[in-house]
């Protein structure tokens, strides 16, 4: 929100970028308090979606390509991240935290291995980690820095926006 002062400061869409940081941002604390997979799953929507509007909001052509690519790998990775919970309720017979812990301990293996992978790419997506890393920099240099978040001397383009 500090950042964003100074850059939305007098634009037209001035409440649109804080309500976007704001849903966020109470995506991610969602998404950390989280003690349930669908909830897990909410919050990830949450903390994703005000993210790729934000990412193409300067509506230039780097912005549009950059939000394109992050909502694309996002929405590719959250389908799968919801399929994986299915997958975890058919397994452990509840999305809760506590009792995945104790019914998948008894649950086949290789499907147990497939879920946690899965479910952790999803995760993962938003850390910028591995397997779903290399759109962090085509959607940083596309974005704003406001937005990216990144030093100004990071790169040529940064410096003239």
């Amino acid at each position: 929100m500090a950042l964003a002062a100074g850059w939305a400061r007098g634009h037209d869409r001035e409440t649109e970028v804080h309500t976007l940081l704001l849903l966020a941002a109470l995506g991610t604390v969602l998404l950390a308090g989280a003690n349930d997979l669908l909830v897990l799953v909410a919050a990830d929507l949450l903390a994703g979606i005000p993210a790729y509007a934000l990412a193409g909001f300067a509506k230039d052509r780097h912005g549009v390509e950059a939000a394109l690519k992050y909502y694309l790998m996002g929405a590719f990775l959250g389908v799968l991240m919801l399929s994986e919970v299915t997958l975890a309720y058919g397994l452990a017979g509840s999305t809760s935290y506590e009792r995945l812990g104790e019914r998948l301990a008894v649950a086949p293996a290789p499907a147990v291995a497939v879920t946690v992978v899965a479910l952790l790419a999803g995760l993962l997506f938003k850390a910028g980690g591995v397997p779903a890393h290399f759109w962090v920099p085509d959607v940083t240099q596309g974005s704003s820095r406001v937005v990216a978040a990144r030093s100004p001397w990071s790169s040529r383009r940064a410096r003239t926006r």
